[in-house]
């Protein structure tokens, strides 16, 4: 267990890796959801609506704990030098790219379901060149990974709101399971 407990990052460093994990994919989430809200708003109820976007959030939070466990685990596996040393940056990077590129395939996705197996391989050539570049940029530049670590930290204010409104899409939640079971 001692082994595993040094290969751990410090309380900081999973913090601000957890506050970049829940970023993109919150902002993404409230996107989504704002461009739904106006045909919701036609045809459910306040409460409704308030249930359904409760859930979106919630969703997001659970997606952020994945991949920030991801992260994680990542980091205590791989070599130190490799990974865990510039844990932030790198799973930050990781995380951003990832999420920007998922954002490419969900508004591609009519496309995509028409790929052959050659379309497929170069996206994920580009996805891996994407994450390398970022990756080599950090090791040969400290500075560019100071500054990406201090937008982290100053996205980590905006990241707990999030947080904060999830906790309280789960007690919407909790809340609407009751009043079901009470039914």
């Amino acid at each position: 267990m001692a082994i595993f407990r040094n290969r751990l990052p410090s309380k900081r460093d999973a913090l601000l890796l957890f506050a970049a994990c829940v970023f993109p994919v919150h902002v993404w989430s409230v996107l989504n959801v704002l461009r739904e809200v106006p045909a919701w708003v036609l045809r459910l109820s306040v409460w409704e609506l308030v249930g359904v976007i409760a859930y979106t959030q919630v969703f997001a939070l659970i997606e952020s704990g994945i991949v920030w466990l991801l992260l994680i685990v990542l980091g205590m596996v791989l070599p130190a030098e490799l990974f865990r040393d510039r844990l932030v940056a790198q799973g930050s990077m990781w995380a951003w790219v990832t999420s920007g590129w998922a954002v490419a395939a969900h508004y591609n996705g009519d496309a995509i379901r028409l790929w052959g197996g050659r379309d497929y391989l170069l996206w994920l050539v580009l996805y891996i060149v994407s994450i390398a570049v970022f990756y080599v940029l950090f090791r040969c530049n400290s500075k560019a990974e100071g500054v990406f670590r201090s937008v982290v930290e100053r996205l980590m204010v905006l990241s707990l709101v999030y947080v904060g409104l999830d906790l309280l899409g789960l007690l919407v939640i909790f809340i609407r399971n009751v009043q079901g079971v009470l039914e």
